[in-house]
């Protein structure tokens, strides 16, 4: 596990990358797991990690205002923090990741694909 963080214009995105655990001939498909309004990464998806981690390689953020990530979007829009998750994605080189999310998260990972914001 590796914590690392993403400067946004409104502040950080921080995030941990969880390689997959499992020997592979081929790098794991990213899995990205957006959590609910009021948690953290970690404390929405902890339980799950184990197993997921298994096939996935894993990318875990704190959105923006949440956890150990830094500011909030002006005015707190759902589609201003797609963008900014869109734009974490690319330098990540995760444009094409697997989304989950609960709640909220689910919300953001909706908007993500229908905006476009992902390929």
């Amino acid at each position: 596990m590796s914590e690392r963080s993403f400067v946004t214009e409104t502040g950080a995105i921080f995030y941990e990358v969880i390689e997959a655990s499992a020997p592979r001939q081929e790098p794991a498909p990213a899995l990205v797991l957006l959590h609910n309004f009021m948690s953290s990464g970690r404390a929405a998806w902890g339980p799950l990690l184990d197993t997921l981690r298994v096939h996935w390689r894993i990318l875990l953020p704190d959105l923006p205002g949440h956890g150990q990530s830094i500011g909030h979007p002006a005015g707190f829009n759902h589609r201003h923090i797609a963008r900014q998750l869109a734009a974490w994605l690319e330098a990540e080189q995760a444009s094409q990741a697997h989304l989950a999310g609960c709640s909220s998260g689910g919300m953001l990972a909706q908007l993500l694909v229908a905006e476009g914001l992902m390929q």
